[in-house]
């Protein structure tokens, strides 16, 4: 459970300084408790086990304001009777970028704001507080779910694998066939102009040695239900439950580790020059707003992964992996089994 004793809020001032308000922070703190928690899961800090160990949010002071002024926050987990207190680096304020665009363009659009105004901002947080009544009152309570962790070897995996993509310090190692890579670039070609995808399932595995997590895909279930367009790709009810029970017939006690989808630059660019098709950064990896959304809503676990196949013109159709750090989704490494 998370508990926050903090009201964080956003301190907006003009080019001369000058206060024009303060307004609150709405902060989606999900991504953050997921990716500490199975950070220290990876540490051997907590148990692998998601919803057993209550979580606080701690703000980082600034080192030259003090308090309210917020550097950044971090997160501490409640250790059991063999585990002292365990805490999270700290996040930085990049972390909050998302509620301070939001409360920016709320400013934008009052009748006060000039149009070419440029912000200043701080954080502030200000606690503890007592929590005010609401209209409802009920009690919610987290339901343990242990983290399937298969006992392997991370040099083994390692020794028949080659590593490619950008890579995220840090990140848990990722393994995925060459053959399913190449089923991919096939039912990318195969969609034409439109977008598909698939849900990418497989393990997750414990090397005791290394003291490390790592994961991997063993197939993708291509999505039957999905509304394709040219430029988005949007999943179904059905989908979900057409992966749920392929899962149950599989019997290989696979788990979802994340997502696939195609951008067929082809297409988007195909009135271009293929010197220009070259140099467009459509023709490379990137994550839109709607994939972050929809990788948010679904697929919240710090091991989430997200495959995006890169289906260009000028040459065969090229991969880019996403993933969760520190809260945020960035581009990440992952090695190729042959």
């Amino acid at each position: 459970m998370l508990n926050n004793n903090f009201r964080f809020r956003l301190e907006l001032s003009a080019p001369d300084t000058s206060i024009i308000g303060f307004g609150p922070l709405e902060v989606d703190w999900e991504p953050a408790v997921e990716c500490a928690e199975f950070e220290a899961m990876r540490m051997g800090q907590l148990p692998p086990v998601y919803g057993e160990t209550d979580c606080t949010v701690e703000p980082v002071w600034h080192e030259t304001l003090g308090e309210p002024t917020v550097a950044g926050f971090r997160l501490a987990f409640d250790g059991d009777r063999s585990r002292d207190e365990f805490q999270s680096s700290p996040f930085s304020l990049g972390y909050f970028e998302a509620a301070i665009l939001a409360a920016g363009a709320e400013h934008h659009q009052s009748e006060s704001a000039s149009e070419h105004e440029k912000l200043r901002y701080r954080v502030l947080a200000f606690g503890p507080t007592e929590k005010e009544p609401t209209a409802f009152k009920f009690e919610t309570e987290d339901v343990a779910q242990p983290l399937p962790l298969r006992s392997s070897s991370l040099p083994a995996a390692r020794a028949n694998a080659t590593a490619t993509g950008e890579t995220a310090e840090d990140s848990i190692p990722v393994f995925v066939p060459a053959l399913l890579l190449e089923e991919i670039a096939e039912l990318s070609r195969s969609a034409g102009e439109k977008e598909t995808g698939g849900i990418l399932i497989g393990h997750l595995h414990r090397d005791d040695d290394e003291n490390e997590i790592f994961a991997s895909v063993t197939t993708q279930l291509s999505a039957q239900h999905t509304e394709a367009e040219l430029m988005k790709l949007t999943f179904t009810s059905e989908t979900w439950t057409d992966v749920r029970h392929a899962l149950e017939l599989r019997r290989q006690e696979e788990i979802m580790l994340g997502w696939w989808h195609s951008h067929p630059a082809r297409a988007w660019c195909k009135d271009c020059s293929l010197e220009s098709q070259q140099q467009c950064r459509y023709a490379r990896g990137f994550f839109s707003s709607h994939d972050r959304a929809l990788h948010r809503t679904m697929f919240p676990r710090a091991y989430s992964l997200a495959l995006v196949v890169n289906d260009v013109a000028f040459g065969q159709p090229s991969f880019s992996m996403f993933g969760w750090k520190e809260g945020g989704i960035v581009e990440r490494d992952f090695y190729v089994v042959r």
